[in-house]
């Protein structure tokens, strides 16, 4: 099926949706469980990447940019979520780094989308790999590295 998209965009885009989409929809879950104020991004992330998806299969950058913005918001309040949190010590600052890699991230998602969608040049390929992905790929991981250890319960 032509998507008029690049294999290589196709290729890079589902395996982000697949880590960084799922892994930061896993992260806004966990974080909304104690914090309700953050479930509309869990809704929002929830509808959001499928949203993005359908932009890609139906070759629309206009459902593609709208999805960017509901994920990329919705991740900007995760990021607000991670950056105050309380948590141990070392937990906290890698919560607040994932939190600043996303607040970082997610925007340039955002304007990417929007300048495909307008026609206007943002960065390149390799460039958009080497930040967003990155910086999306490794807000993942560190939140979920500072949710793997909770305090022992006091007996």
């Amino acid at each position: 099926m032509e998507t008029g998209f690049s294999p290589a965009i196709v290729l890079l885009t589902a395996t982000h949706f697949h880590f960084a989409g799922f892994g930061l929809l896993g992260i806004a879950s966990l974080v909304a469980v104690s914090r309700p104020w953050m479930s509309l991004s869990v809704v929002g992330l929830s509808a959001g990447v499928p949203l993005t998806a359908l932009g890609f299969i139906l070759a629309s950058d206009q459902i593609n940019a709208a999805g960017a913005v509901v994920v990329g918001v919705s991740g900007m309040v995760v990021a607000i979520g991670l950056l105050t949190s309380e948590r141990p010590r070392p937990a906290q600052w890698l919560a607040r780094a994932a939190g600043a890699a996303l607040l970082i991230g997610m925007p340039m998602g955002i304007a990417w989308s929007l300048a495909i969608l307008f026609g206007q040049s943002f960065v390149d390929l390799d460039t958009m790999i080497r930040t967003h992905g990155v910086l999306n790929a490794m807000a993942v991981l560190v939140a979920v590295i500072s949710m793997s250890r909770r305090p022992a319960a006091s007996s």
